[in-house]
């Protein structure tokens, strides 16, 4: 699994409180495009078996001292869709996602008794996309015991007008990103179609719900794949994508089908069927940035 390699390292032995995120979809859409797809759902699992991070079902060292079986335990879902919808009264597409990453606490209570206590990360993403790849209005939010907070963009020419409410109120901004609102589109621009690479590097920007904020991803067309998953063998493109400094890794095939995205902190985001079964033939829509 993908993870940061210094907490490997007897240095780092004292680190203990490790971030517990929930990760959305977009890592296909951002890989080849907009595809119509129905809902497809990825569980977000932790191991502890030791693997190289780049490899197709391998899992990250978390920490080999701990109780966790040696089988990927699942701590949450991924779910995304593209499908066709309508933006004040015109066409257009609609990408959807949402997550829920459960933080789990065990202990005693006062009684002595032992106590499980479940707490939902969740998060969720809307975008309404033109037909020829421009993004028209987005809603975003984040869910977790510290509050909720919600976004709502607007998308005109150079400027974005958001809507930011929070457990300390609701604040409206109109802001000018650094690149414009075309680092937006290049989200859904194809990288890859089938074997064939088309932009071997790219970068992308998002929306935070919390801060308001850009965040600016990179996303590189790494190595190619081979490997086994649903007693099937598959092979394909890795794509390696940063946030904000932390690497996440996805593995496309070759038929433009997600697998797998190695995440940060030995997580792993795992398609739950087969994503070959009962398939036809895709529907891309030409999107995305220049």
């Amino acid at each position: 699994m993908v993870g940061l390699t210094l907490l490997l390292l007897a240095t780092q032995a004292k680190q203990t409180t490790i971030p517990e995120e929930a990760y959305l979809g977009g890592y296909l859409e951002s890989a080849i495009g907009l595809k119509l797809h129905p809902t497809t759902v990825f569980s977000q699992c932790i191991s502890r078996i030791s693997r190289p991070r780049t490899d197709l079902s391998g899992y990250y060292d978390l920490n080999p001292k701990d109780a966790m079986a040696k089988e990927p335990t699942s701590v949450g879902f991924s779910a995304s869709k593209v499908s066709r919808s309508v933006y004040e009264g015109k066409p257009c597409l609609l990408f959807e996602s949402d997550a829920t990453r459960n933080k789990r606490r065990d202990y005693k209570n006062s009684d002595g008794i032992n106590v499980i206590n479940i707490t939902p990360v969740q998060r969720y993403r809307k975008v309404w996309i033109s037909e020829n790849g421009t993004p028209l209005f987005e809603t975003s939010g984040y869910r977790s015991g510290s509050g909720t907070y919600e976004l709502k963009a607007t998308f005109k020419g150079d400027e974005v007008e958001i809507e930011v409410a929070g457990p300390k109120g609701k604040r409206t901004a109109t802001i000018y990103p650094a690149g414009g609102v075309e680092l937006f589109a290049n989200e859904f621009k194809p990288m890859i179609d089938g074997e064939k690479v088309l932009v071997k590097e790219k970068s992308f920007s998002r929306l935070d719900p919390v801060t308001g904020g850009v965040v600016k991803i990179q996303a590189k067309v790494g190595g190619k794949f081979t490997g086994s998953l649903f007693t099937k063998r598959f092979e394909g493109h890795r794509i390696d994508f940063t946030f904000d400094g932390r690497e996440q890794i996805g593995f496309v095939t070759f038929d433009m089908d997600l697998l797998q995205v190695n995440l940060p902190y030995g997580e792993t985001l795992f398609a739950q069927t087969d994503p070959t079964d009962g398939k036809g033939s895709p529907t891309r829509i030409k999107t995305g940035g220049s």
